[in-house]
């Protein structure tokens, strides 16, 4: 793991060392997860990749009948 460097407000700093110790976490924690979340809300991941490549390829499945639906619900819900 690589070992960065960044300077922060001193009061930044009081609010992250609250947060770490409320989270019986590292300061180094508590950063890390904050830059994977904005980085995860920055940046389309694999899933929604793949998702917009498939979007629209797929037909709707077809409509169930009535005494279908009938059956698979007495079947499976209780």
């Amino acid at each position: 793991m690589r070992t960065i460097t960044l300077k922060i407000p001193d009061e930044l700093d009081d609010r992250l060392e609250a947060l770490a110790r409320e989270r019986h976490d590292s300061k180094s924690a508590v950063v890390r997860a904050a830059v994977i979340d904005l980085l995860s809300r920055e940046t389309p991941g694999a899933a929604t990749a793949w998702v917009d490549h498939f979007r629209g390829a797929l037909s709707e499945p077809e409509a169930m009948g009535d005494d279908r639906m009938e059956h698979i619900i007495a079947k499976h819900v209780r």
